[in-house]
C-alpha cells in the first residue's frame, strides 16, 4: 500500500498542490504501531555500500505520525523508498516501517552521502551532506532541496483528553540534489572492539534463564542443524508474541508464552533458515534455534523481557543501545494488558511483535 501511495504522490511535481485525504477519508486513518528505533532501521536498510543510481534530483515521499501513548505524544516517520532522478527506486529504508523520531535522528546510508531524518521545534527535518531544510520549506525552482507538505490531518494532540484527537499524521513529497559519487559506510559493519568480548555480554555472564533446563532444539525447515553459510554483520528477525490463558487437566487454568520467530535474516536481508512452526512455548525454558550457530531465547516471567543469546553474545528486549550489546530489539505494545488467567476469565489471549537485529 505503502508502495503504490508513493508512486502516486512521486508522479507529481513538487509546484504542484499535495493532495491529502478529506478529514474522516478512509485512505487510511488508522495510525501505525509504535515505530522501531532509527538504530534497527538503519540495520534493516542494511546498505553497507553506496547504490548506483542516477544523480540530479531524487526524491520521496513521507508520512509523519503523531499519536499518544499514555501522557506523551510520539513522532514516528516513513519513508517508503527514494527515487533518483530517472524515477528508479534507489533503496526501500526499514522495508517501509514507521520509524521513531523521538530521541534521536534516522540515519539512512546508501545514498552517496548518508541521509538524516529528525524531529525538532515541531517539525521534520531533513539534512543530507552538509545541506539541511526542513519539511515545511516552501518551494522554490531554484532550491537545491524542498519538500512540498500538506497541512496536519488535526491540531495540536492533548494526549489524555477525550475531547481532541489522539493522532494525527502530515504527507509531503520531497526532493534534492543527490549523487552516487561519495561512498558512506554503514554502521552495520561495525569494528572489531564492538564484538561480543569477555567485557560486554560474553557467554559466561549469560542469564540463567537462557541456560536453565529443559533446552529444546528447534530444527530449520532445511533440516541442517549446523551452521550454514551466511554474509555476516547484523543479521535480523521478526517475532510475534502470543500469550495465552488455557485450561489443562495437569496445569489446570494457566498462561503459555509461544515464541512466533518463523526465519532470520543475515547481512544482505538473504533468509538463511526458516522455522515453520515457529520457535514454540518459551516461557518454560531456554529453546535453541539451530541452523545458523548457538541461537537461544527465552520469556522471563520474572522481569517480563525476552532474553537472546548468539555465540558468545545476549541481549534482552530492554537493552539500550551502548555500542557493546550484541543486539537490540523495538518491540510493539500489547494488545491488551496482563492476563487475569482464571475460570472466570476463560480462555483468552493478547499479542505484541518486536523486530529485532545482532551481530552475526
Amino acid at each position: 500500500m505503502f508502495r503504490h501511495l508513493l508512486t502516486l504522490a512521486t508522479a507529481i511535481l513538487l509546484p504542484t498542490a499535495l493532495a491529502v485525504p478529506a478529514p474522516g477519508a478512509p485512505s487510511n486513518p488508522q495510525a501505525p504501531p509504535q515505530g522501531v528505533s532509527p538504530l534497527v532501521a538503519e540495520a534493516l536498510t542494511a546498505t553497507a555500500e553506496t547504490v548506483q543510481f542516477e544523480a540530479g534530483h531524487c526524491q520521496f515521499h513521507a508520512r509523519v505520525y503523531q499519536q499518544c501513548f499514555g501522557s506523551s505524544p510520539s513522532t514516528s516517520i516513513t519513508i517508503p523508498s527514494f527515487l533518483d532522478n530517472a524515477g528508479k527506486t534507489i533503496i526501500e529504508p526499514a522495508d517501509g516501517l514507521p520509524v521513531t523520531l523521538d530521541d534521536t535522528k534516522w540515519r539512512i546510508t546508501g545514498l552517496g552521502q548518508d541521509f538524516w531524518a529528525g524531529y525538532e521545534n515541531g517539525g521534520v527535518s531533513y539534512s543530507y551532506g552538509k545541506a539541511k531544510w526542513t519539511g515545511g520549506q516552501s518551494y522554490n525552482k531554484d532550491d537545491a532541496f524542498t519538500c512540498n507538505s500538506a497541512s496536519w490531518s488535526s491540531d495540536n494532540l492533548v494526549c489524555g483528553s477525550h475531547e481532541h484527537p489522539q493522532s494525527r499524521f502530515q504527507e509531503m513529497n520531497c526532493a534534492f540534489e543527490c549523487s552516487p559519487d561519495k561512498p558512506t559506510t554503514s554502521k552495520n559493519k561495525r569494528s572489531a572492539g564492538n564484538q561480543p568480548t569477555t567485557e560486554n555480554n560474553q557467554i559466561s555472564s549469560t542469564p540463567n534463564v537462557l541456560v536453565v533446563s529443559p533446552t529444546t532444539q528447534v530444527s530449520p525447515a532445511s533440516g541442517a542443524t549446523s551452521p550454514i553459510p551466511y554474509a555476516h554483520g547484523a543479521c535480523n528477525f521478526k517475532m510475534q508474541l502470543f500469550n495465552q490463558c488455557i485450561h489443562t487437566p495437569e496445569d489446570g487454568w494457566h498462561t503459555q508464552m509461544l515464541g512466533l520467530l518463523f526465519g532470520m535474516q543475515d547481512n544482505n536481508r538473504t533468509t538463511i533458515v526458516t522455522y515453520p512452526e515457529g520457535a514454540g512455548r518459551i516461557d518454560h525454558g531456554a529453546i535453541g534455534l539451530q541452523g545458523m550457530g548457538d541461537f537461544r531465547l527465552a520469556y522471563s516471567n520474572d522481569d517480563k523481557q525476552v532474553y537472546f543469546a548468539f555465540n558468545g553474545g545476549w541481549w534482552t528486549t530492554s537493552t539500550k543501545d551502548d555500542g557493546k550489546e550484541a543486539g537490540l530489539c523495538s518491540w510493539n505494545a500489547w494488545t491488551r494488558s496482563d492476563l487475569v488467567c482464571d475460570a472466570q476469565h476463560g480462555v483468552t489471549y493478547r499479542l505484541s511483535d518486536m523486530t529485532c537485529v545482532f551481530l552475526c
